[in-house]
């Protein structure tokens, strides 16, 4: 009995670590008009990206929402990435993806800096999808 009890409990220990997924990736891409890859939207859609524009992985450290707003806290090294990035593509419209899911696609009004975005989509219900997507890791 103390060996089926043993196997039970060894084979329930590794059973969490078998079967944890990798997270999905998130990854940020230029929105363009011609050309490009054609990647689906969560709402149906599809739009046409350019290549990634992320050179490290995008850390999050806070996802959630308020209202029609989506706050995000980066991780240091994604801050400062996140700024250069920023400030290069001010006034472009810019998707993000999880998963190789377009989860949003805001225009960059401003550089962000300092590792605090603020994101505005049409209603709380999608503010609460992009927390929820960018938090599902």
């Amino acid at each position: 009995m103390r060996t089926i009890m043993f196997v039970v409990a060894f084979l329930f220990a590794l059973v969490p670590a078998s079967v944890r997924a990798e997270p999905p990736s998130i990854d940020l891409r230029a929105v363009v008009t011609d050309g490009g890859t054609v990647f689906p939207a969560r709402d149906g859609a599809a739009l046409h990206l350019g290549p990634s524009l992320l050179t490290a992985p995008f850390t999050i450290t806070e996802a959630h929402a308020a209202g029609t707003e989506v706050r995000l806290t980066l991780a240091p090294p994604t801050a400062k990435s996140f700024a250069a990035l920023t400030a290069a593509h001010r006034g472009d419209k810019v998707a993000i993806l999880v998963g190789g899911v377009v989860q949003s696609a805001p225009v960059i009004r401003d550089a962000i800096t300092g590792g605090k975005v603020s994101i505005t989509l049409r209603s709380s219900a999608d503010a609460a999808a992009l927390a929820r997507s960018l938090t599902a890791r």
